[in-house]
């Protein structure tokens, strides 16, 4: 014969329902309810302006992120800067933005661009075009929040045989850190090409 639990006190219950109540609250978790996930439905398309002399490629790393995200968050194209949140141009090399040697790309800042927050991209004329899409996507990385980690989009030198892979979306590590980061769920993602 199988042993059946002894029913509880509803009195005890709520005893203990009120002890871990107050537990949760001295430790500081005064909300318990999930966090909110924002939907494609519940918060606008990421804007994404592409300024004059961008390659087309920048518009595929665009296209990437929008598969990653599809049915979490939409994406637009906006043909003015002042509409977008992600304002992608083409500086010259030494520009103050991109100073460094070497570099193919940078951003204004890290992060914010999932809230709305503005943020530029800045690729270097002739050194980025043959990185794309994969430098783009790593740029757009860095708009939602994502920091250098090897061996994934965000690895800290994208170019070379690295970019020379045909990237579809970006992989899952990058997509794993954006859901903790930002407390998504749901997002896509593709393997690393060999």
């Amino acid at each position: 014969p199988c042993a059946t639990p002894a029913r509880m006190p509803e009195q005890k219950m709520q005893h203990l329902l009120r002890y871990f109540v107050l537990l949760l609250l001295a430790l500081g978790c005064s909300d318990t309810r999930p966090p909110r996930v924002e939907t494609a439905a519940s918060a606008p398309p990421i804007a994404v302006w592409v300024g004059p002399g961008v390659h087309p490629g920048a518009r595929q790393a665009i296209d990437a992120w929008a598969f990653t995200t599809k049915g979490v968050r939409d994406w637009a194209f906006v043909g003015d800067p002042g509409d977008a949140v992600i304002r992608m141009s083409v500086v010259d090399i030494g520009a103050e933005y991109c100073k460094y040697p070497g570099m193919l790309a940078c951003v204004s800042e890290i992060g914010g661009a999932w809230h709305g927050k503005p943020i530029d991209v800045w690729f270097v004329a002739g050194q980025y075009e043959g990185a794309l899409p994969l430098v783009g996507m790593h740029e757009i990385g860095h708009t939602l929040g994502l920091t250098h980690q090897d061996f994934t989009i965000m690895q800290a030198k994208v170019g070379g045989e690295w970019a020379g892979r045909r990237w579809q979306c970006p992989d899952p590590v990058s997509v794993a850190r954006l859901e903790s980061e930002l407390g998504l769920e749901g997002l896509r993602s593709c393997e690393i090409p060999e």
